[in-house]
């Protein structure tokens, strides 16, 4: 019998965290993303996806939000939304993501996602559907 794995997602829109019903209706739950972290911390998951679903695309507020939450953890992170280009795909793993997630570009942009793979490796690739 295989072993259960449970993974927590965290919905990140303009440094808020929130809850999202198909990413159309959206209610924030918390301004902070520590005491989401802490909580998965004491639940022991074995990883955690950052999703980045902010409608307009932030680079650089979201890297700083992405280290804040970084510093706090030590459980494995998963990050994806607005990933679509080498650069920032870079910038993600330099502030301590462990993978990243991939949508858009897998239908949009396939060679992206091979430059990807052959950078950082296909074990760094989660495609998300």
């Amino acid at each position: 019998m295989s072993n259960k794995r449970l993974i927590a997602v965290i919905l990140i829109e303009d440094d808020k965290i929130i809850q999202s019903e198909n990413f159309k209706h959206t209610n924030v739950i918390h301004n902070s993303s520590k005491i989401a972290i802490d909580t998965f911390s004491q639940w022991r998951v074995d990883e955690i996806v950052i999703l980045n679903v902010s409608k307009n695309k932030n680079e650089k507020k979201f890297l700083e939000i992405l280290n804040k939450i970084v510093k706090k953890c030590f459980i494995p992170i998963i990050v994806g939304g607005w990933i679509d280009n080498l650069n920032f795909a870079k910038q993600v793993f330099n502030e301590g993501a462990d993978k990243i997630s991939i949508n858009s570009a897998l239908v949009k942009d396939f060679n992206f996602v091979r430059k990807l793979s052959d950078t950082y490796g296909a074990q760094a690739l989660v495609g998300s559907i």
